[in-house]
């Protein structure tokens, strides 16, 4: 790029430049390379931390966010409390995107691939001047690029017109919504995504959409709106009901759970349309006899969302070709239109409503296919993964002559590119991000850059400079940073330095924004905004009061189904795709974190797998655990299988996002490619593809954090009916872990522990808790816990401090799903304490049930003792491969090999937040000290605080709550931690 546009920055120089307290200073080119302290700068103080406010761009939700960076190192992703969408929390993909940013297998320099097929390193002057060249002979331009809105998008329109010839751009995510777009364009003349607003509804019929995992589009804000509609008030809260081939983590949140063959939940919804009134759809006899239901069930269904003030129907697929998804969306469509349901703002249509589907996908290929297309640069986008084997997009692009990726990761799209030229990473990047109308995002650069890359948005400039463009001419800014600072001075209404500087730091611009805001400096100010049962509120969002449009659609409710699945036949079954709730479409899948994090439901770790019912895998003489291949009709792919009752018969379901034969070492090889099933249309198909199961060729490991199902009457997971959940009779008696908690009567023989001021403590709400995982990652990244691989997880060895058990009451398929997060219950009368024979385990002055690992000799014998099995052993001493040693936090000890470790509350925040309030003279608040897995649950399912502050939350969910009650309480343990039960209700 040469020294007009790149310029070398030391770290001291960027540090110095940040210690002003502002979040980014504006420079031509982005920062120098990351090197270590030798002499720390004097504007930076030592083991303090700095906070920069971005954007997360894991996904195309863009969730506000700001990262916690010590010395010069990003080691902590949280939530911005300022931002609309997610209110201070991030999901279980936003936590983990350090592990992107120091991921080992990253591209780290330009590459050209030489006429044998190697990649050679070469440096961004030649990679520049090189594909400058092509470029300045104004070639035929094909880009396909992910999800990009904002500046990016505008810079690329113009950067292609200046440097090409024709350009085509293709906007790629695997997850379009292509049915769901058509479907409201045939109902509403929208043909768009609208924004969920749950929070208006009072009723929520789901038919196959998973809206609390992959599906939705913004599901850290759909959690949250989720859990407010559903908090028990006053004997009431809002209804669910799931139709659907399998339990899901969100069909297990539901009142009345319906399984039913792929492609009957469009059935269902047709005989619903039926029962309300709606000539031409099927009966609901008939629907009942196809899809095996009762049509007394339909009936009750169709009374429930007769009786809704205002509900609402999900469903449809986010996959381009997901089973039954065109008629599934349709006949979604046609309910809310005839529901008149208020949960759909088309208002705010989300960015991937203006995603390529998969007509458009055909389109551009071909054009590849016949040469059409001299040059294809790829932005982010992976199609070579996840396009379906029928678009054969690996010969495709065999018709152009060079293919240049800009990804950041040696992904399957990169492996046939000609030219890789990385992209820095988004923690690294300016750029910024529309997630709604009105809700723009900033991006800025939290840490110096890790390896040789450049800025994307430096890449367009420089390519054009190389290419004899004029950037002042053709873009109008003489560089990226001053293109992006130009457009918001346009937003802001003023080119001041000072408020272009305060929207840096508040993470953007959106409605409802303080006027001078004070920036989210610390993880700390995120629990501020929560109410007292530890629900976010619902913040200002623009408003929508136009109502539904109400064109009839004469085919939006045809009078019968089409192309539902057969009963198998000689193998033959149904499939069901759906996005893996943790990877995402696959992107997620390079993070070790993501990997190790369990499948809530399944507890399925490290691969993907195969779900059948216990009578058909009885049929084709499969077991769970046997590898078996998938054959559609473009393609096959093995798994492991899991059998269980917890899917349709005659079905198979797959979570897309694994296989991948490259993108780095922990994606690479863990399953299959469930991609390869998916058949390719025009538009949606009307069912699944049909499929045939046979033993698999290699043998795969399912390894299943959890293997048991049910309580055994055990009375773990407890739940109780809405009626009496407010009842104060059925309140259990709380061993408080003070010394009011201590009783002869009860069996106590020795003295109370004597604490110093505080006494920490916490609650789980089982009934709030959605099974995200968000906490288990939060924990991993906040405590540098160990992640030991899919052998050592088989082998019951995983080390996260945090798991969430999952209880079946009953059958699966229609009995209650408890989810319960499990940690270390800081026991006022702890059973491992008295048993360390050096003395590691030990009661500290605040109630802590705290391991000091200099001293632990390895004995185990805690562990024997915990009745919650929640120590962890460390067996080996686990690495982190270069430079991801990079994210660990350096306030927590990096344990070795024969140190049992545990959930210590995230102690380090609990003095970092006492000694603040002690400096500053002030008693301590609640908001100063949130643990890790507290501070990031969308949910609001978990509560901690202070037990000796009567004032506190947690202290009244303690004394008052009647749904509260301590785990195991005849072992008189005096847990610190409380569990509210689930509560039940028939819709």
């Amino acid at each position: 790029m040469g020294a007009r546009y790149r310029i070398s920055l030391t770290r001291r120089k960027w540090l110095a430049g940040v210690g002003g307290g502002f979040a980014g200073v504006a420079l031509t080119q982005g920062f120098g390379q990351l090197v270590p302290f030798v002499a720390p700068p004097e504007e930076i103080v030592v083991g303090e931390s700095t906070w920069f406010a971005t954007t997360c761009r894991e996904c195309p939700a863009g969730c506000g966010m700001i990262v916690r960076n010590r010395e010069g190192r990003a080691v902590k992703c949280e939530g911005n409390p300022l931002h609309p969408l997610n209110q201070g929390r991030l999901c279980a993909l936003g936590q983990a995107s350090l592990q992107g940013l120091y991921d080992p297998d990253r591209v780290q320099a330009p590459q050209r691939r030489e006429a044998n097929g190697k990649l050679t390193e070469v440096g961004w002057p030649v990679a520049l001047r090189e594909v400058g060249a092509l470029l300045a002979a104004k070639p035929r331009l094909a880009i396909i690029t992910d999800l990009h809105t904002g500046s990016i998008a505008n810079l690329l329109t113009r950067w292609a017109s200046a440097v090409g010839t024709t350009p085509r751009i293709l906007t790629y995510e695997p997850l379009n919504y292509e049915s769901i777009r058509a479907a409201n364009g045939a109902v509403f003349g929208r043909q768009v995504v609208p924004a969920l607003r749950l929070d208006r509804c009072d009723f929520v019929l789901s038919l196959g959409a998973d809206f609390r995992e992959s599906w939705s589009p913004s599901h850290v804000e759909t959690a949250i709106q989720f859990a407010a509609i559903r908090e028990p008030r006053n004997g009431k809260m809002a209804g669910f009901v799931y139709v659907g081939p399998r339990v899901s983590t969100t069909a297990a949140a539901a009142d009345e759970r319906i399984l039913v063959p792929p492609g009957g939940e469009a059935v269902f919804g047709q005989a619903l349309l039926a029962e309300l009134g709606v000539a031409g759809t099927i009966t609901p006899q008939a629907a009942a006899q196809q899809i095996g239901v009762s049509a007394d069930l339909v009936a009750h269904v169709a009374r429930a969302l007769k009786a809704a003030k205002a509900p609402v129907v999900l469903g449809g697929s986010a996959l381009p070709t997901g089973p039954n998804g065109a008629q599934t969306a349709l006949v979604a469509a046609r309910l809310n239109q005839v529901l008149r349901s208020p949960g759909l703002d088309f208002e705010r249509p989300l960015p991937v409503s203006t995603t390529a589907t998969t007509s458009d996908l055909r389109a551009f290929l071909d054009a590849l296919r016949s040469r059409e297309a001299d040059l294809l640069l790829v932005m982010g986008a992976n199609p070579a993964f996840s396009v379906p084997p029928e678009l054969d997009f690996a010969g495709a692009i065999k018709g152009v002559k060079t293919v240049v990726s800009l990804s950041s990761y040696a992904d399957e799209t990169a492996a046939m590119a000609h030219w890789l030229l990385p992209a820095s990473h988004p923690l690294e990047s300016w750029g910024d991000y529309e997630s709604q109308p009105g809700v723009l995002g900033i991006q800025q650069p939290t840490m110096g850059l890790v390896y040789n890359t450049y800025q994307l948005g430096d890449i367009l400039y420089g390519l054009a400079a190389a290419a004899g463009v004029d950037p002042v001419a053709a873009f109008g800014a003489p560089s990226f940073h001053a293109f992006l600072r130009k457009r918001w001075a346009g937003i802001l209404g003023s080119a001041s330095n000072e408020v272009w500087m305060q929207a840096v730091r508040n993470g953007g611009n959106w409605p409802g924004l303080p006027a001078g805001a004070p920036p989210p400096s610390s993880t700390t100010g995120a629990l501020a905004s929560t109410t007292s049962t530890g629900t976010p509120p619902p913040r200002p969002m623009p408003e929508s009061t136009a109502e539904l449009p109400a064109a009839p659609v004469a085919s939006a409710a045809p009078s019968q189904p089409e192309g539902l699945p057969a009963a198998p036949k000689g193998g033959e079954l149904a499939l069901w795709l759906y996005p893996h709730p943790h990877l995402h479409d696959g992107r997620g899948a390079n993070k070790m974190w993501l990997q190790e994090l369990p499948e809530t439901i399944t507890q399925v770790t490290w691969t993907s797998w195969v779900e059948m019912h216990p009578e058909t895998a009885r049929e084709l003489g499969i077991r769970s655990g046997d590898t078996v291949r998938v054959t559609g009709a473009k393609g096959s792919m093995e798994s492991p299988v899991l059998v269980w009752t917890g899917v349709a018969p005659n079905t198979v379901t797959i979570p897309v996002g694994q296989g991948h034969t490259a993108y780095g070492r922990y994606a690479k090889g863990r399953g299959g490619n469930a991609y390869v099933l998916l058949g390719a249309f025009g538009s949606p198909p009307a069912a699944g593809p049909a499929l045939r199961v046979t033993t698999g060729s290699t043998s795969m490991l399912l390894a299943r954090r959890q293997i048991h199902d049910q309580q055994h009457d055990r009375e773990l997971a407890r739940s109780v009916p809405i009626e009496r959940a407010a009842d104060i009779g059925q309140r259990e008696e709380i061993a408080w872990p003070l010394p009011q908690g201590y009783q002869r009567a009860r069996g106590d023989v020795y003295a109370p522990h004597s604490h110093r001021g505080h006494r920490w403590a916490m609650a789980v709400d089982m009934h709030k808790c959605d099974g995200c995982g968000a906490c288990v990652v939060a924990c991993y990244a906040e405590n540098n816990v160990g992640v030991v691989g899919a052998e050592q997880v088989a082998r019951g060895r995983i080390m996260s401090w945090l798991r969430i058990d999952r209880y079946f009451d009953g059958d699966p398929a229609t009995g209650l799903v408890v989810f319960q997060p499990m940690l270390c219950q800081h026991c006022d009368a702890a059973p491992c304490e008295p048993v360390c024979p050096v003395f590691a385990a030990v009661h500290a002055e605040d109630g802590l049930n705290a391991q000091i690992y200099n001293r632990c000799v390895g004995t185990r014998y805690c562990n024997n003792n915990c009745p919650w099995k929640v120590r962890r052993f460390n067996w080996f001493d686990y690495r982190w491969p270069a430079p991801l040693n990079w994210q660990l936090n350096p306030d927590v000890t990096v344990r070795g090999r024969g140190v049992m470790e545990k959930c210590t509350f995230c102690v380090q925040r609990l003095r970092r937040g006492v000694y603040r309030a002690r400096i500053e003279g002030r008693p301590l608040r609640e908001s100063d000290v949130v643990p890790a897995c507290v501070q990031t649950c969308a949910a609001g399912a978990l509560v901690f605080g202070d037990l000796m502050d009567p004032n506190s939350r947690i202290y009244r969910l303690f004394e008052q709550e009647p749904r509260a009650y301590q785990m195991l309480p005849e072992l008189n343990t005096k847990p610190a931690i409380v569990y509210l039960k689930r509560v039940t209700q028939t819709v």
